[in-house]
């Protein structure tokens, strides 16, 4: 089978996943743990445990609510972030979180996915998850790339009473958490359309690209399309512009199909700046 660059944007988010979570220096237990395959993610975790999953992220916990890890993303946010504005991003909007207090926080190496350079920190956070005293160790990481920003935590906690025995399998239980639907993760399957939504529209990403030569310009923008999963398209009549995602490429007319005119394609890049459509 052809290698798409759909294939490609899929193996950077897995990256992605799979780097966040380096806790190596805490013993494993033997304690054997089922593997689920959810709509979007895959992990295992200890028999009886319950899972709540969306497109962004997942959350699991022991039945008795003593135990959870989950993993969660934020991607194209508008702005610049850091790792400690997501962390207090996260906990202001979580209605279950309260009284949070950072007991210890480090920095942790920039790792290099691609083009981006992600950020990340390592904090230890007591607070109350629905009312019971936790403590949890939660890492954070961000990129930031022309006025937006993509974000990821991987986390475990434990009630107090019961952090040591946490601490014997819930490592490995972070660590399991892969993203596997790499099409609908973090909303990848929608076309946007994007008129004045500077968020998604590829304006800005070619204004920073206008003072680069032509190779750098067209290493930067396949770059950037993998990443993200979608490529910049307009309608040659209309000059309406999109953002159809890689699976949405069709092999058998050679082209996103123009949704006003199906038996037309769509041209890529924008009107100002036309690009081939990188296949």
């Amino acid at each position: 089978m052809k290698k798409t660059k759909s294939s490609k944007s899929a193996g950077l988010i897995i990256l992605i996943t799979v780097i966040v979570f380096c806790l190596g220096v805490l013993q494993v237990s033997a304690e054997s743990l089922q593997t689920t395959q959810g709509r979007y993610f895959k992990w295992s975790a200890p028999p009886g445990w319950k899972h709540s999953e969306t497109m962004s992220g997942v959350t699991l916990y022991s039945s008795d609510g003593k135990h959870s890890a989950g993993f969660s993303a934020l991607l194209r946010s508008r702005g610049q972030q850091t790792p400690q504005g997501f962390l207090q991003f996260i906990f202001s909007k979580v209605p279950d979180y309260k009284n949070p207090k950072i007991l210890s926080t480090k920095n942790l190496p920039n790792r290099q996915v691609g083009s981006q350079t992600w950020h990340w920190i390592e904090a230890t956070i007591a607070y109350t998850d629905k009312g019971m005293p936790v403590t949890g160790l939660w890492q954070v990481g961000v990129t930031n790339y022309y006025g937006q920003n993509d974000a990821a935590v991987l986390f475990y906690r434990s009630a107090n009473a019961n952090i040591k025995e946490g601490q014997a399998f819930l490592p490995q239980v972070a660590k399991s958490i892969v993203i596997t639907n790499t099409s609908e993760f973090a909303g990848n399957n929608t076309i946007i359309h994007p008129k004045n939504n500077p968020n998604i529209t590829g304006d800005m990403i070619m204004k920073t690209w206008e003072n680069k030569n032509k190779s750098q310009d067209e290493a930067m923008r396949k770059d950037t399309n993998a990443r993200r999963g979608y490529e910049p398209a307009y309608d040659p009549q209309t000059g309406q512009r999109y953002n159809p995602t890689f699976d949405q490429w069709n092999a058998a007319k050679g082209g996103y199909v123009n949704p006003n005119r199906p038996t037309e394609l769509l041209n890529c890049g924008t009107p100002e700046d036309p690009k081939p459509c990188g296949r």
